[in-house]
C-alpha cells in the first residue's frame, strides 16, 4: 500500500463552521480489499495500537478523502487512540437497501464490504463504531440492524432509517439532525418496541430497545452538512466512542 500524506489543512467552509479544529498533520494510507464486488478501496488512519476501529461512510456524491478531510476525524482518532477507515462506494454511493435508486441498480454488498475490512482491520475484537452522513448513515443503520462483529456504536447526521428487524443488540446511536434539512425532511426516528418510528417535533430524546439507547439530536437550523461548530459532531463522536470503549457511557 502506497503511504499518502494528508495535510489537515485550512478551514474547510462547510456550512455551519465558522471556524476548524487546530490542524494536525497526519498520515493516512490508501488501500484495497477484496470483496463480492471484487476489489473495493478505503483510506487508514492507524495512529498504531489502536484501541478501537471506526469506520466512517461518506454521503452520496461524496469519496472517502473527502469526507476524512472535511470531518477532521483523524484527529479524533489521534487523540483517543482510533484506527478509522473510510472507505470509497461503487458510484459515489452506498447500497442501503431503500437507497438510492441509481446505486441499488448494481446490487453492490456494502454490507459484505464492511464486515470485509472489520475483519482485516480488527482481528483481535476490538470495539467497532460506525460514523455516517446521509447515505452514508443509512448505511449505517442498515450495518447495525443486519450485524457488524464487535459493533459497540454509531453516530450518523442527516439520515433516515427504514423499519428493521434486528438481527441482534443493537448498539448505541446518536443521530443529529438539522430542523432545515430539506433533504431527510427532518424525520427523525426513534426505537420503540422492536420498530424504528418517526419521532416528530425537537430536542433530545433517548429511547431504549434491544438493550440499546438512541439520542436524537434536533440542531436548530442546521441543514443538511457536517456539523462542525455548535455541535461539533467529531468532537462528539470521538468522546461518545471514547466513552464506550471505556465502559463508562452516560
Amino acid at each position: 500500500m502506497q503511504r499518502l500524506l494528508l495535510v489537515t489543512l485550512s478551514c474547510l467552509m462547510v456550512a455551519g463552521a465558522s471556524g476548524c479544529n487546530q490542524p494536525v498533520t497526519l498520515a493516512s494510507t490508501a488501500g484495497i480489499v477484496p470483496s463480492v464486488d471484487g476489489v473495493r478501496t478505503y483510506r487508514i488512519y492507524d495512529p498504531g495500537a489502536a484501541r478501537a476501529l471506526v469506520i466512517a461512510l461518506h454521503p452520496l456524491n461524496g469519496s472517502a478523502r473527502d469526507f476524512e478531510a472535511y470531518t477532521h476525524f483523524d484527529q479524533q482518532a489521534h487523540r483517543y487512540g482510533f484506527a478509522v477507515v473510510y472507505p470509497q462506494g461503487l458510484k459515489e454511493a452506498w447500497n442501503a437497501g431503500y437507497c438510492c435508486p441509481a446505486f441499488n441498480a448494481v446490487a453492490a454488498d456494502d454490507v459484505g464490504f464492511i464486515r470485509a475490512l472489520v475483519a482485516q482491520f480488527d482481528p483481535d475484537g476490538r470495539p467497532v463504531f460506525l460514523l455516517g452522513l446521509s447515505n452514508g448513515g443509512m448505511l449505517a443503520y442498515r450495518l447495525a440492524c443486519e450485524g457488524v462483529p464487535h459493533l459497540m456504536g454509531a453516530v450518523v447526521v442527516g439520515t433516515d432509517a427504514e423499519q428493521c428487524t434486528p438481527a441482534g443488540p443493537m448498539p448505541a446511536i446518536i443521530q443529529f439532525q438539522g430542523t432545515a434539512d430539506t433533504f431527510t425532511g427532518n424525520r427523525l426516528w426513534a426505537l420503540r418496541d422492536g420498530l424504528w418510528h418517526r419521532q416528530p417535533g425537537t430536542g433530545t430524546g433517548y429511547w431504549a430497545s434491544w438493550g440499546a439507547s438512541v439520542k436524537l439530536v434536533s440542531v436548530p437550523g442546521g441543514t443538511h452538512t457536517w456539523y462542525q461548530r455548535d455541535p461539533d459532531v467529531s468532537s462528539e463522536a470521538g468522546a461518545f466512542f471514547a466513552r464506550l470503549t471505556a465502559g463508562t457511557q452516560r
